[in-house]
């Protein structure tokens, strides 16, 4: 799970730069990780994760008809009841800048800079990554356990 989430967590956060998101209102920690939209990362990440496993590779061939949306609803659950926690971990790891830095942050989000936001993101990377894994894990377990009823 960690390479998964090394690899994933980065693209992620760089998406931040790239589509018509939230802007980023204010040079501050929680600005920076509204503008990210963490709940749709958590739910991509999530669903990442599980879908490369062999129970959802086995419950899949045993139910085929339904399954997608067994799996997004069982997705859509783990993220509703831990997504506070997402949101308050990578807070947690943006706070770990500098003022200015979070400002620059802010910056590269609203013209959508990807190569200026990454240089931050790298930084805090693997903080949030540290913070989210527990999280990931249980999470990840829930839904495995509502798909393979």
């Amino acid at each position: 799970m960690r390479r998964i989430l090394f690899s994933i967590l980065p693209l992620l956060m760089l998406s931040a730069c790239g589509s018509q998101k939230p802007l980023c209102a204010a040079g501050t920690a929680e600005a920076v990780v509204a503008s990210t939209e963490p709940a749709t990362q958590f739910g991509s990440i999530l669903r990442s994760i599980v879908s490369r496993t062999a129970t959802v590779g086995s419950a899949q061939k045993r139910q085929s008809a339904g399954f997608d949306a067994k799996l997004t609803d069982a997705v859509n659950g783990s993220v509703a009841r831990h997504q506070d926690a997402w949101i308050n971990n990578m807070v947690s790891g943006w706070k770990k800048l500098e003022p200015k830095d979070l400002q620059a942050a802010c910056v590269a989000i609203n013209k959508r800079d990807k190569d200026a936001f990454m240089q931050h993101a790298m930084k805090v990377g693997p903080d949030i990554q540290r913070l989210n894994e527990p999280l990931l894990r249980r999470a990840g377990a829930e839904v495995l356990a509502a798909v393979d009823k």
